[in-house]
């Protein structure tokens, strides 16, 4: 089953933020500006084909706004060659706000500056 239009959601952003460093643990926070566009799908409009290859269209609604990003990212073990880091993000802005939630695993030790 195909559906008319693929879904898709792009987001750029600057952000700015601060470094914790303890050696052992690192904690960064940041938030920032972004822009967001996509497609999202809309009412539904038909249908096409058979049992085996059939078509869904649905109309486009296209997504255009500005944002507030935000992230925070906790890292353990960064002074090692193997640490893992612990990421929360997201997005609030008007029309289409979203999250997550990262788990990274990481090699090779992080440096911190002077």
């Amino acid at each position: 089953m195909f559906v008319i239009p693929l879904e898709s959601l792009n987001d750029f952003g600057f952000l700015f933020g601060k470094v914790l460093n303890s050696g052992e643990i690192t904690f960064s926070a940041a938030a920032g500006i972004s822009y967001i566009y996509g497609v999202r799908r809309g009412e539904y409009l038909s249908s096409s084909g058979g049992w085996l290859i059939s078509t869904s269209n649905y109309k486009e609604n296209f997504i255009q706004t500005f944002g507030i990003p935000v992230q925070t990212e906790i890292m353990l073990g960064a002074s090692h060659n193997l640490n893992f880091s612990f990421n929360i993000f997201g997005n609030i802005n008007p029309k289409n706000s979203f999250g997550g939630f990262l788990v990274c695993l990481r090699l090779g030790a992080v440096k911190a500056k002077k």
